[in-house]
């Protein structure tokens, strides 16, 4: 009943084991640490894409909603055409309208390609 005595007997059996069998378990082991860091390394990597895509979503959500807000307050009711090109632009194109919207005149000013 002393505490480490069944880990010390299921040591004490893998010793007793022929050698090309204790082997072949310490590769089996081995091989089972290796396959648990890798799951575990990929799921924090996963983890951290995760968040950088979520913050990334947030972003995009918040500057959204920041130039819809500009536009309106400027110009007023958005036609629909806005609406869709704001939910399918990236953050810098956001940002990009965005300091347009404090000089443009026009809708069409504040979106016109600047090439």
């Amino acid at each position: 009943t002393a505490r480490g005595l069944l880990k010390a007997k299921e040591q004490l059996d893998i010793l007793k084991l022929p050698e090309a069998e204790r082997l072949a378990y310490e590769r089996y082991k081995d091989d089972l640490h290796y396959q648990a860091s890798m799951v575990e390394s990929t799921y924090g990597y996963g983890k951290m894409e995760g968040r950088k895509e979520g913050r990334q979503e947030g972003e995009q959500i918040g500057e959204a909603k920041i130039l819809t807000r500009q536009l309106q307050s400027r110009f007023g009711d958005l036609p629909i055409w806005v609406n869709e090109r704001i939910s399918k632009a990236d953050p810098p194109a956001l940002e990009e309208w965005g300091i347009r919207v404090l000089d443009a005149t026009t809708l069409d000013g504040v979106f016109a390609d600047k090439s």
